[in-house]
């Protein structure tokens, strides 16, 4: 996967090169944290700390979509998304603030990394021709 770097309101992102923000502003962006159905989509936050991080999500998701199905490149898409989650929150409150966000983060990409991350990457990727 072919990562740049992409400034999007007033952060600068790590993205795949062929992702594209959707949206003019974060606070338009749809629901795009989860996994799309059950019980993992009801307990997977839109927000940390109050801040949207739907645009984050949605870069996550195409990194997904578009990476080999590889363990090396399912993990690229996801130390993308910690880095973003974190530069992100970085932005946000007092330095007390600004750590539990990114604790908050850091669970939430270590989430997507483990095996049950994993279990959904190879399902997604279960039709793909290679």
């Amino acid at each position: 996967m072919d990562i740049t770097t992409k400034e999007y309101c007033g952060v600068t992102y790590l993205t795949p090169k062929t992702f594209e923000f959707a949206y003019v502003t974060i606070d338009e962006y749809p629901s795009f944290c989860g996994a799309g159905e059950g019980i993992g989509d009801l307990i997977v936050p839109e927000r940390i700390g109050g801040h949207s991080c739907s645009h984050i999500c949605h870069c996550h998701d195409h990194s997904w979509a578009i990476c080999k199905n590889t363990f090396v490149e399912f993990m690229v898409g996801n130390m993308m998304f910690l880095f973003n989650l974190i530069t992100y929150l970085m932005r946000f409150g007092n330095p007390w603030k600004r750590g539990k966000n990114m604790l908050i983060g850091l669970g939430y990409a270590i989430v997507v990394s483990s095996p049950v991350g994993w279990k959904i990457f190879k399902r997604i990727k279960k039709y793909e021709v290679e």
